[in-house]
Protein backbone atom coordinates (compact mmCIF):
# COMPACT_ATOMS: atom_id res chain seq x y z
CA UNK A 1 0.00 0.00 0.00
CA UNK A 2 1.39 3.41 -0.95
CA UNK A 3 1.59 6.29 1.52
CA UNK A 4 -1.25 8.03 -0.33
CA UNK A 5 -3.47 4.91 -0.12
CA UNK A 6 -2.68 4.55 3.57
CA UNK A 7 -3.48 8.22 4.10
CA UNK A 8 -6.80 7.89 2.24
CA UNK A 9 -7.76 4.78 4.25
CA UNK A 10 -7.07 6.52 7.55
CA UNK A 11 -9.04 9.64 6.60
CA UNK A 12 -11.86 7.51 5.22
CA UNK A 13 -12.07 5.48 8.42
CA UNK A 14 -12.02 8.54 10.68
CA UNK A 15 -14.73 10.37 8.73
CA UNK A 16 -16.81 7.21 8.55
CA UNK A 17 -16.52 6.55 12.30
CA UNK A 18 -16.74 10.10 13.66
CA UNK A 19 -18.44 12.04 10.91
CA UNK A 20 -17.00 14.77 8.75
CA UNK A 21 -17.57 17.64 11.16
CA UNK A 22 -16.16 15.81 14.17
CA UNK A 23 -12.99 14.75 12.35
CA UNK A 24 -10.26 17.37 12.57
CA UNK A 25 -6.97 17.68 10.77
CA UNK A 26 -5.36 17.17 14.19
CA UNK A 27 -7.25 13.84 14.53
CA UNK A 28 -6.01 12.77 11.13
CA UNK A 29 -2.43 13.74 11.97
CA UNK A 30 -2.65 11.88 15.28
CA UNK A 31 -3.96 8.72 13.59
CA UNK A 32 -1.14 8.92 11.05
CA UNK A 33 1.42 9.75 13.75
CA UNK A 34 2.62 12.87 11.96
CA UNK A 35 2.47 16.65 12.25
CA UNK A 36 -0.59 18.48 10.96
CA UNK A 37 1.66 20.39 8.55
CA UNK A 38 2.62 17.09 6.86
CA UNK A 39 -1.02 16.41 5.96
CA UNK A 40 -0.94 19.17 3.39
CA UNK A 41 1.42 17.04 1.31
CA UNK A 42 -1.63 14.83 0.64
CA UNK A 43 -4.63 17.16 0.69
CA UNK A 44 -5.17 20.89 0.94
CA UNK A 45 -8.11 20.38 3.31
CA UNK A 46 -10.48 17.71 4.53
CA UNK A 47 -13.15 19.56 2.52
CA UNK A 48 -11.25 18.74 -0.68
CA UNK A 49 -10.92 15.11 0.43
CA UNK A 50 -14.69 14.94 0.97
CA UNK A 51 -15.42 16.51 -2.41
CA UNK A 52 -13.09 14.13 -4.25
CA UNK A 53 -14.52 11.09 -2.49
CA UNK A 54 -18.16 12.05 -3.03
CA UNK A 55 -17.73 12.82 -6.72
CA UNK A 56 -15.71 9.63 -7.26
CA UNK A 57 -18.55 7.59 -5.72
CA UNK A 58 -21.12 9.60 -7.66
CA UNK A 59 -19.28 8.79 -10.89
CA UNK A 60 -19.25 5.08 -10.02
CA UNK A 61 -23.02 5.06 -9.44
CA UNK A 62 -23.73 7.00 -12.65
CA UNK A 63 -21.42 4.83 -14.75
CA UNK A 64 -23.11 1.67 -13.51
CA UNK A 65 -26.69 2.90 -13.92
CA UNK A 66 -25.87 4.15 -17.43
CA UNK A 67 -24.62 0.66 -18.30
CA UNK A 68 -27.81 -0.83 -16.87
CA UNK A 69 -30.03 1.59 -18.80
CA UNK A 70 -28.20 0.91 -22.07
CA UNK A 71 -28.59 -2.84 -21.67
CA UNK A 72 -31.28 -4.83 -23.45
CA UNK A 73 -32.76 -5.90 -20.12
CA UNK A 74 -36.45 -5.45 -19.40
CA UNK A 75 -37.31 -2.71 -16.88
CA UNK A 76 -37.87 -5.21 -14.06
CA UNK A 77 -34.45 -6.77 -14.71
CA UNK A 78 -32.92 -3.29 -14.88
CA UNK A 79 -34.31 -2.47 -11.44
CA UNK A 80 -32.94 -5.77 -10.16
CA UNK A 81 -29.53 -4.69 -11.49
CA UNK A 82 -29.86 -1.31 -9.75
CA UNK A 83 -30.61 -3.14 -6.50
CA UNK A 84 -27.64 -5.44 -7.10
CA UNK A 85 -25.45 -2.37 -7.68
CA UNK A 86 -26.51 -0.79 -4.37
CA UNK A 87 -25.99 -4.00 -2.43
CA UNK A 88 -22.59 -4.61 -4.02
CA UNK A 89 -21.36 -1.05 -3.43
CA UNK A 90 -22.63 -1.16 0.16
CA UNK A 91 -20.87 -4.47 0.73
CA UNK A 92 -17.62 -3.73 -1.10
CA UNK A 93 -17.21 -0.07 -0.11
CA UNK A 94 -19.17 0.42 3.12
CA UNK A 95 -17.16 3.39 4.39
CA UNK A 96 -17.43 5.21 1.07
CA UNK A 97 -21.16 4.54 0.76
CA UNK A 98 -21.68 5.64 4.38
CA UNK A 99 -19.93 8.91 3.69
CA UNK A 100 -21.84 9.33 0.42
CA UNK A 101 -25.16 8.90 2.21
CA UNK A 102 -24.40 10.89 5.35
CA UNK A 103 -21.73 13.48 4.73
CA UNK A 104 -22.68 15.10 1.40
CA UNK A 105 -24.51 17.81 3.36
CA UNK A 106 -21.10 19.22 4.37
CA UNK A 107 -20.30 20.21 0.81
CA UNK A 108 -20.31 23.96 0.23
CA UNK A 109 -21.34 26.40 -2.45
CA UNK A 110 -20.87 25.24 -6.02
CA UNK A 111 -19.85 21.73 -4.96
CA UNK A 112 -23.08 21.28 -2.99
CA UNK A 113 -25.13 22.57 -5.92
CA UNK A 114 -23.25 20.27 -8.30
CA UNK A 115 -23.74 17.28 -6.03
CA UNK A 116 -27.47 17.94 -5.65
CA UNK A 117 -27.75 18.24 -9.42
CA UNK A 118 -25.97 14.88 -9.86
CA UNK A 119 -28.18 13.28 -7.21
CA UNK A 120 -31.27 14.56 -9.02
CA UNK A 121 -29.95 13.20 -12.35
CA UNK A 122 -29.48 9.79 -10.73
CA UNK A 123 -33.05 9.83 -9.38
CA UNK A 124 -34.31 10.76 -12.86
CA UNK A 125 -32.54 7.71 -14.28
CA UNK A 126 -34.31 5.46 -11.76
CA UNK A 127 -37.59 7.18 -12.62
CA UNK A 128 -36.96 6.60 -16.33
CA UNK A 129 -36.57 2.85 -15.73
CA UNK A 130 -39.82 2.82 -13.76
CA UNK A 131 -41.65 4.86 -16.44
CA UNK A 132 -40.44 2.43 -19.10
CA UNK A 133 -41.69 -0.42 -16.93
CA UNK A 134 -45.12 1.17 -16.67
CA UNK A 135 -45.26 1.85 -20.43
CA UNK A 136 -44.20 -1.70 -21.27
CA UNK A 137 -46.71 -3.20 -18.83
CA UNK A 138 -44.08 -4.67 -16.50
CA UNK A 139 -45.13 -2.37 -13.65
CA UNK A 140 -48.45 -1.10 -12.36
CA UNK A 141 -49.38 2.46 -13.19
CA UNK A 142 -48.31 4.08 -9.92
CA UNK A 143 -46.79 7.40 -8.87
CA UNK A 144 -43.29 7.23 -10.41
CA UNK A 145 -41.77 9.80 -8.08
CA UNK A 146 -43.12 7.99 -5.03
CA UNK A 147 -41.83 4.61 -6.24
CA UNK A 148 -38.42 6.13 -7.01
CA UNK A 149 -38.08 7.69 -3.55
CA UNK A 150 -39.44 4.59 -1.83
CA UNK A 151 -36.95 2.38 -3.62
CA UNK A 152 -33.96 4.65 -2.99
CA UNK A 153 -34.94 5.13 0.66
CA UNK A 154 -35.20 1.36 1.08
CA UNK A 155 -31.76 0.87 -0.44
CA UNK A 156 -30.23 3.62 1.69
CA UNK A 157 -31.65 1.98 4.81
CA UNK A 158 -29.59 -1.10 3.97
CA UNK A 159 -26.49 0.72 4.95
CA UNK A 160 -27.94 2.37 8.04
CA UNK A 161 -29.16 -0.92 9.47
CA UNK A 162 -25.98 -2.80 8.55
CA UNK A 163 -27.87 -5.39 6.53
CA UNK A 164 -24.88 -5.48 4.23
CA UNK A 165 -23.29 -8.14 6.41
CA UNK A 166 -25.84 -10.66 5.13
CA UNK A 167 -25.16 -12.88 2.16
CA UNK A 168 -25.20 -10.36 -0.70
CA UNK A 169 -26.96 -12.66 -3.17
CA UNK A 170 -29.68 -13.42 -0.65
CA UNK A 171 -30.01 -9.73 0.16
CA UNK A 172 -30.26 -8.76 -3.51
CA UNK A 173 -32.92 -11.39 -4.04
CA UNK A 174 -34.95 -10.38 -0.98
CA UNK A 175 -34.90 -6.67 -1.78
CA UNK A 176 -35.74 -7.27 -5.44
CA UNK A 177 -38.65 -9.44 -4.34
CA UNK A 178 -39.98 -6.86 -1.87
CA UNK A 179 -39.72 -3.91 -4.23
CA UNK A 180 -40.61 -5.53 -7.53
CA UNK A 181 -43.45 -7.61 -6.10
CA UNK A 182 -45.16 -4.40 -5.02
CA UNK A 183 -44.97 -2.70 -8.41
CA UNK A 184 -45.03 -5.68 -10.77
CA UNK A 185 -48.01 -6.40 -12.98
CA UNK A 186 -47.29 -10.14 -12.85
Amino acid sequence: MTKKEHFNNVVLSLIHERGFKATTMRDIASALKCDVSNLYNYISSKQVFLEELLFMMNDQFHTRIDQIMQSNLTPDKQLQEVIRMYVEFSHQQPREVGILLNEWKHLRGEQLARFNKEKHKFEKKISAIIKNGIKSGHFKSLNVRLITHFMLSSLRMLFIHSEINKNTLQLQSEISEYILHGISNN
